[in-house]
């Protein structure tokens, strides 16, 4: 039997598109070892053992998703996501917690994913009193679709010691009922902290997950893509650790990956790491937050939110997010910056520029 890594195939009868900055025409494609060797025309073609006649079908390069979360999309696999199951108030999702629970093992937490309060009756989130009243014994934790605020009943919250009168924090706040107590919500770095703490998934469960996202995003056309913040779903150790599962399992991964790292550059040199580049694995890029997003009102604008007034923030101040950006600059990584407001723009690039200019 020949070995499909290293047979040559030669694919014709196609419409081949070459690249946006090649638009020369092409019926023929020869591949080799599973790379591209040769493109051209059909009467052209090298000989070759076995070929493939496409019957005028269009040949497109591999699609690369360079932002993709597929750490929190094989997460959703185990938890239950309300983007799949689209419910439409909060008696819905209140509904399709019960009826998922029993998918989560004796005294495991409830957790779900992806909840979206515009597309809700009420326009708002479940409260912790709502969370309590159908899971009165057991904690129950959801994310929102951003990944940018939590929602948790009481069980949860004192799991996770949180007492009533939590302080907010710098760039995260609890939401909180009219007499002060708090209703079950945390936006930034509030709800980061508890999904840091809450009870993980398998790694090794979730080393297989991934691979099966991977496998259906191939099915797309996308050949390459990146993972936009190592330790923005659960921290960066704990889902580091998922990741080199995968990479140390046999067989090669359906696609190539690429990876930021949610670090700074001190935290990355305390781990050991530096910039690596590889032709199917690279992690080269430190990822940063100058602020939150625009539907939570945590985006850092100019001018107030038309609706419910402020201007949003940083997560960091702004002196030590252009630190942090020129440090990990200086240290060779690539640096990404998750910037949503006008004003946070605005501060990434001139720190950008900065860096830029010192190098």
């Amino acid at each position: 039997m020949a070995d499909p890594d290293n047979e040559t195939i030669l694919l014709r009868g196609a419409r081949i598109y070459r690249s946006a900055q090649d638009r020369r025409p092409a019926s023929a494609l020869l591949v080799r070892a599973g790379r591209v060797a040769w493109i051209g025309d059909g009467a052209d073609a090298p000989s070759t053992r076995r070929v493939v006649d496409l019957g005028g079908s269009t040949v497109l390069p591999g699609l690369t998703d360079c932002h993709l979360h597929l750490f929190s999309l094989a997460l959703a696999r185990r938890q239950i996501a309300f983007s799949t199951l689209a419910p439409d108030s909060i008696a819905g999702v209140l509904a399709l917690l019960r009826q998922g629970a029993g998918r989560f093992g004796p005294g495991e937490w409830v957790q779900g994913c992806e909840i979206n309060e515009d597309r809700l009756a009420e326009r708002r989130l479940p409260t912790r009193a709502e969370l309590d009243a159908a899971f009165p014994e057991r904690p129950v934790l959801l994310r929102r679709y951003c990944g940018h605020a939590a929602v948790f009943n009481t069980m949860a919250m004192h799991s996770l010691g949180i007492p009533e009168a939590a302080p907010d924090t710098q760039f995260g706040h609890y939401g909180r009922a009219a007499d002060g107590t708090l209703d079950g919500s945390a936006w930034e770095r509030a709800a980061e902290a508890i999904f840091r703490r809450a009870p993980g998934p398998d790694p090794a469960q979730m080393a297989a997950d991934i691979r099966a996202v991977l496998g259906e995003c191939l099915r797309l056309g996308i050949t390459a893509l990146c993972e936009a913040a190592v330790g923005f779903v659960i921290g960066y150790d704990r889902e580091a650790e998922v990741w080199e599962r995968l990479r140390g399992a046999p067989g090669p991964l359906p696609v190539r990956m690429g990876f930021m790292a949610q670090l700074t550059a001190a935290e990355a040199a305390a781990r050991g790491l530096s910039p690596t580049l590889g032709p199917d694995w690279t992690a080269d890029t430190l990822k940063f937050f100058a602020d939150g997003i625009i539907g939570g009102r945590t985006s850092a604008l100019t001018e107030p939110f038309c609706d419910r007034g402020g201007c949003g923030g940083f997560v960091l101040p702004e002196a030590l997010l252009a630190d942090e950006i020129f440090a990990a600059h200086a240290a060779g990584w690539r640096v990404a910056v998750h910037a949503t407001g006008d004003r946070a723009i605005a501060h990434v690039a001139e720190s950008f520029e900065r860096a830029q200019a010192a190098a």
